[in-house]
């Protein structure tokens, strides 16, 4: 076991490394889980209200699932939830995404061995825009 509840600090932030969304990757994705016409068909998607091909908003919250995890701050990144999920810019093939996460606030449960930690994270493109945002709720044990 790596960190425990008691070795994070409200205030604590992470930024994760930066990964270039593929117009395969976003088409396989969409065709899988999204199969919409702007997340499937660059051609199809220039006659959408999109007018062009965008990543599903679920593909940009797994991308950021994956940045996240792989950063390491967190060993274990059990859920209870996700609050106020905003998606307020599309990802467009060639987009370079990196994730910047904060602790906003901590409680330890009174009688389970965990804590809850609640962490704000948002998720910017390669100009700095915010493509996605949220709050989660997150379940780290304390320590023995």
């Amino acid at each position: 076991m790596g960190r425990y509840f008691e070795d994070f600090r409200v205030g604590e932030r992470f930024v994760t490394k930066e990964e270039t969304v593929t117009e395969e990757a976003l088409i396989a994705f969409g065709c899988a889980w999204d199969p919409q016409v702007f997340h499937t068909d660059p051609e199809q998607a220039k006659e959408s209200t999109v007018g062009r091909l965008i990543a599903s908003g679920w593909h940009t919250a797994a991308l950021t699932m994956r940045l996240m995890v792989q950063s390491k701050f967190f060993d274990e990144m059990i859920g209870a939830g996700v609050d106020d999920l905003r998606w307020p810019k599309p990802v467009y093939p060639g987009d370079r995404l990196h994730v910047v996460g904060e602790i906003e606030s901590m409680r330890a449960s009174r009688s389970k061995p965990i804590g809850l930690v609640s962490l704000h994270y948002t998720t910017f493109n390669q100009h700095g825009e915010i493509v996605m945002d949220a709050r989660s709720t997150l379940v780290p044990q304390r320590r023995p």
